[in-house]
């Protein structure tokens, strides 16, 4: 059902972004760091990384502007000594108001759903590295791993001249643990969400 409703939503998106005659687009860059963690039951802790985008902000009046691009974010968590980096290509679709505070100066407000796919996931500990996206791992160690991901995000955008201070959080809403058998019991249903907020500095063409 989410998965549907995401699709529609960005097929709703694209056909508005597609169809309107006024606005004008802009791209650019951003990198910056992220913090996140997984809310699930095992309480881990959060872990630092980092962020890579390209972005594009398209007028679709004066005020309102639909905000998307594509991300490379690395997330995961921590849990004592075990650490389960992960990283992601992103798309979100947010829609943003701009409201002016100055000459050259300007704050974006924002929000809206995001997509992901998982390019690695990893669970390391005492210098030993397993890639838990490999089916013959998956299967011995009874974890299996969601490379999908769809979520909710809000932000605020700092822009100044061609430069943007950007702030963000992400919400997941998909249970990234497919199934869960480890040797101690059936984990099957434990869940494990992404959460995380970005800092990033850009600059827009």
């Amino acid at each position: 059902m989410i998965k549907r409703l995401f699709f529609v939503l960005t097929l709703c998106a694209l056909y508005c972004t597609a169809n309107a005659q006024a606005g004008e687009t802009t791209f650019g860059v951003k990198a910056g760091m992220t913090i996140s963690n997984m809310t699930s039951e095992m309480n881990g802790d959060a872990k630092c990384g980092a962020i890579l985008g390209v972005t594009m902000d398209y007028g679709i009046t004066n005020d309102i502007y639909l905000l998307s691009g594509l991300n490379f974010v690395m997330k995961g968590t921590r849990e004592d000594d075990v650490k389960f980096p992960f990283s992601y290509l992103q798309i979100p679709i947010h829609a943003g108001y701009k409201f002016a505070l100055a000459p050259d100066l300007s704050l974006t407000l924002h929000a809206g759903p995001y997509i992901a796919c998982a390019l690695s996931g990893k669970m390391k500990t005492d210098g030993i590295s397993v890639n838990l996206y490999n089916k013959n791992i998956q299967n011995e160690n009874g974890l299996k791993m969601r490379r999908f991901d769809l979520g909710l995000g809000f932000g605020a955008n700092l822009d100044w001249q061609q430069f943007c201070f950007g702030f963000n959080f992400d919400g997941g809403l998909i249970n990234m643990i497919k199934d869960a058998k480890i040797k101690e019991g059936n984990w099957s249903n434990v869940k494990a969400h992404n959460v995380s907020a970005e800092l990033t500095v850009g600059y827009k063409f």
